[in-house]
């Protein structure tokens, strides 16, 4: 008992080690900023000031004005509905088989275990799936203060802070 206690813990202080090799530095999130000329810029939130917003788009840098900004939307990230989904689709067509692989052996008439081990992992996929849809995305006020959370530098900007240094990474 005590091997498997020591391997585990050996186990899980070597994926330990491994993700802390993996941390990359911290980016702001990833918005789609709303302009009240009716279009978006889309990239990295970088800083919120008292009176810009600061964006890191595929060509580089930009400020964009508050008074310009109508809203932001923040991607927080995790698991879309497509994914959400494609794992449900997986863990019942894995667990229908097993399950219709295991009744075959000890009985005959198992032809629907499959099905209905399927319909309900689908059914739990799109269930939350819609769930993750509706929290994916937040809409925030360009002067919120949970705005700057979501920035790289949630301080504001550095000074002296070179344009060039803020490619994306």
């Amino acid at each position: 008992m005590r091997v498997i206690m020591w391997i585990g813990l050996l186990v899980l202080a070597a994926s330990t080690a491994a993700t802390a090799q993996r941390l990359k530095p911290p980016l702001g999130g990833q918005v789609r900023v709303n302009l009240t000329s009716a279009h978006s810029l889309s990239g990295e939130l970088l800083a919120v000031d008292q009176d810009s917003l600061w964006l890191l788009e595929p060509q580089g840098p930009a400020s964009l004005p508050l008074s310009d900004v109508s809203g932001v939307r923040v991607d927080r990230g995790g698991m879309g509905p497509g994914t959400a989904i494609a794992w449900s689709l997986m863990a019942g067509l894995i667990s229908g088989f097993a399950l219709q692989s295991a009744c075959a052996s000890v009985s005959d008439g198992c032809g629907n275990v499959l099905p209905a081990t399927l319909g309900v992992w689908v059914l739990i996929g799109g269930l939350s799936a819609v769930s993750l849809e509706s929290t994916r995305y937040k809409t925030l006020a360009p002067e919120s203060d949970s705005l700057r959370a979501h920035a790289r530098f949630p301080q504001g900007l550095p000074a002296g802070v070179a344009r060039d240094s803020l490619a994306h990474r």
